[in-house]
């Protein structure tokens, strides 16, 4: 409204401050603490207070906004907390107990009122107001899940803002990572571009359910939302979904261009954008192209970020799914004691729920991980639990991607190849855009010497997930098949790279060292050694040979040879 009149809107702000709100504040008995812009942060003595004023403003708000054109109403949020504050000596709050109200306040439906439950236990029904409990909610930046109600003063209030439908029921967060893809805007003039954009979602969306860990909203429920005008916090609660993806498609003469961007709709904050341009020639492949760019991209980043969620969170207070996440970032830091939380998390929500097949895997993989490295017990023992683990997973479901994953991983440890590039070709049949499955099949592709194949399926695992955090090995084992093909200078470049990119992975620190050796680079090998041996200590000659799927006896030999030459003993 401020862009449209600048100098009426604020007079017309400052008028309803003046007349309604300020007054219900005093009236309730608040202590305004300060103005921020639209917004004001209010101090109570009295939880019933606070709330009384807070439905006192909404309805006094709404009354004025009947006799407003629309898109020129004055709706607010509210949210209420019952808390501790640390007051200044000039008067200013802050603390805990006033992140939270702001919290509630940007998740809030206009024209509603968002309490906690701190407050909700006070009311104890004293309020004639519709409510609804919406359950324990995750806000950005508070270490704990919140219980949420919502009052309703007014009947349709929040409809002034946007076209989003207040009286749909809000759905309450899947435990797992949740997402809707929201049909594209064709910015195009011509409507047959309609079929385009309407294809690219519907095979996002096809593709994001291959992925066990995300709860995908169907594509028939997310085609209701076209053509409205687009809140994603209101969305977001409506579906009870914790992100949306939304984009665009444009076409200008044999040239289109497609935008994508995806929200976390509780704490509206853009996560990730990007744009892809192609040409019209083939349009079907060029959808399946951009469909994977898309998915491939935004599959990782929930997963970053659901993990970024938890870390620092009291074990006690996480789900299940949750505590999978938890368990992904202990193995993802590659020591044998974060090596040992990850299993032991993955065995305690066994022994809660032992149909739970991510948590099967990712014990697979936490064996894996322990037999590759010789960590915690003897690599034969480690390998035989990991082909337990992988084995319940797929008994459990055989169409679950990931399962097929770690298998596959797991035969090329027992150097059994054929019987792993089967899993994971399974894998990609199952769900084409796991990237980490056409990693895994590069890295196989290496060892039997399949080198036609192996740099596609690395280039297109690093492709499908740019910021991938296991990028680093596909890079490494790009290095790895260079060196299998007696090509060292040519692995040194990629296995540099992958050491910057992660210098704790082993993997590719030991590929380092064996190209520095092989090339004659005796110190800088033994310092590669060093950096090696102290990421993997008493790590050998002989542990190495037995944790590396080789497939041919020379290039074992060469690869030893160039660690021997590195200072690693037998």
């Amino acid at each position: 409204m401020v862009a449209e009149d600048e100098t009426g809107t604020i007079e017309r702000m400052r008028q309803l401050r003046d007349t309604v709100t300020e007054p219900a504040i005093e009236k309730a008995g608040g202590r305004i603490v300060k103005r921020t812009g639209d917004g004001t942060l209010v101090e109570f003595s009295s939880v019933i207070g606070a709330v009384k004023g807070a439905i006192n403003v909404q309805r006094k708000l709404a009354e004025i906004a009947r006799n407003d054109p629309e898109g020129r109403r004055f709706v607010l949020r509210i949210g209420v907390h019952l808390g501790e504050v640390l007051v200044e000596t000039h008067g200013d709050i802050h603390g805990d107990g006033v992140n939270v109200a702001a919290r509630l306040e940007a998740l809030c439906a206009p024209g509603e009122i968002l309490v906690s439950g701190a407050v909700w236990e006070h009311l104890n029904g004293r309020l004639d107001v519709p409510a609804e409990e919406l359950g324990p909610r995750e806000l950005k930046n508070i270490p704990r899940k919140v219980p949420l109600h919502r009052l309703t003063p007014v009947a349709g209030a929040s409809a002034a803002p946007s076209e989003a439908d207040p009286g749909k029921a809000s759905q309450p967060l899947s435990d797992k990572p949740s997402i809707v893809v929201l049909p594209f805007d064709n910015l195009s003039r011509d409507p047959e571009q309609d079929f385009f954009s309407d294809g690219i979602v519907e095979d996002i969306t096809t593709a994001l359910s291959h992925f066990g860990n995300l709860f995908v909203i169907a594509r028939n429920t997310a085609f209701t939302y076209r053509g409205r005008a687009k809140n994603v916090r209101d969305i977001g609660r409506e579906l009870g979904v914790q992100y949306v993806l939304e984009g665009s498609v444009r076409t200008a003469s044999d040239r289109i261009r497609v935008t994508a961007q995806l929200i976390d709709a509780t704490a509206d904050r853009h996560i990730w954008a990007q744009k892809y341009d192609g040409r019209l020639e083939d349009v079907f492949q060029l959808q399946d192209e951009i469909t994977r760019n898309i998915v491939g991209s935004v599959a990782p980043e929930i997963e970053a970020d659901a993990i970024a969620k938890v870390v620092g969170k009291q074990a006690r207070d996480l789900s299940d799914h949750e505590q999978l996440q938890r368990a992904k970032w202990h193995l993802t830091r590659l020591t044998a004691e974060q090596n040992l939380q990850a299993e032991e998390i993955s065995k305690e929500l066994l022994q809660r729920n032992s149909d739970l097949v991510e948590a099967y895997t990712m014990l697979a993989w936490g064996y894996g991980y322990d037999a590759l490295y010789a960590w915690n017990r003897p690599p034969p023992d480690s390998l035989r639990l990991a082909m337990e683990a992988a084995q319940n997973a797929i008994a459990r479901d055989p169409l679950d991607a990931a399962a097929h994953t770690v298998f596959g991983a797991l035969m090329f440890s027992l150097r059994r190849h054929q019987d792993a590039e089967g899993a994971l070709k399974r894998a990609i049949e199952i769900n084409p855009n796991l990237s980490i499955a056409h990693g895994f099949l590069g890295m196989v592709q290496s060892y039997t010497h399949d080198f036609e194949n192996c740099f596609g399926s690395l280039q297109e695992a690093i492709r499908l997930s740019p910021r991938d955090p296991q990028r680093a090995m596909f890079i490494a084992n790009i290095g790895q098949a260079k060196f299998n093909a007696g090509d060292y200078e040519g692995a040194l470049g990629h296995c540099l790279e992958a050491v910057r990119e992660n210098p704790r992975l082993p993997s590719a620190v030991r590929a380092l060292t064996a190209a520095y050796g092989m090339i004659g680079e005796t110190e800088k090998a033994a310092e590669a050694y060093s950096q090696l041996a102290r990421l993997v200590p008493g790590i050998s000659l002989s542990t190495t040979r037995g944790a590396v799927g080789f497939a041919y006896e020379d290039d074992e030999n060469r690869f030893l040879e160039g660690l021997r030459r590195a200072g690693m003993p037998e």
